[in-house]
């Protein structure tokens, strides 16, 4: 088996390559991934003594399984197959989590309440008690008013009327607590 590959990403593969007794400076090579009714041919970049492939990302192309890979070399007109190997294609890591169900343990035990009269000694009254008679009388405080306590809001008196018939500045003026909350 040449390699694995997670379906879901793009992966670079990078292949030593020499050509000895050509004189052909016109090397293409190219990558194919065989599936049972298709190809699917990447791209590959030739560079010093290597080439890089580039495979995309396969997920919505191929199933997870394994396919035939082969890796050509076109030199004019000779096709030259030095790779013909298996490569496995995997599914990518899923994580999948389900809320829990809650399921009663155990039922919840029925409750009975059962009165019977008891039957006791009878209750007699108590004897009455003779009471004292009380006679209160109102008592009489005198105790010094004091003043009301002034307000603590200090205020002018404009008279609203007449704000309403000045222009804005002349109204700050007039009414100090208002501020300009625009500055």
């Amino acid at each position: 088996m040449l390699c694995s590959i997670d379906l879901s990403q793009a992966v670079e593969l990078e292949f030593t390559i020499q050509v000895f007794g050509s004189t052909s400076s016109s090397v293409e090579p190219r990558f194919i991934i065989v599936g049972e009714e298709f190809a699917v041919t990447c791209f590959c970049t030739p560079q010093d003594s290597s080439v890089k492939v580039s495979i995309p990302c396969l997920k919505n192309i191929f199933k997870a399984g394994t396919y035939r890979a082969k890796f050509e070399v076109i030199l004019g007109e000779q096709i030259f197959t030095p790779i013909d190997d298996e490569i496995e294609l995997t599914e990518p890591v899923k994580v999948e989590v389900s809320a829990p169900t809650l399921k009663p343990t155990v039922a919840a035990p029925k409750i009975e309440v059962k009165m019977t009269p008891k039957v006791s000694a009878p209750v007699t009254a108590p004897p009455p008690v003779e009471e004292e008679e009380v006679i209160e009388e109102p008592v009489k405080v005198s105790a010094p008013l004091k003043p009301l306590a002034k307000p603590a809001i200090k205020t002018d008196r404009v008279s609203f009327e007449s704000l309403k018939q000045t222009p804005d500045e002349e109204r700050k003026k007039k009414l100090p607590l208002f501020k300009d909350l625009n500055k």
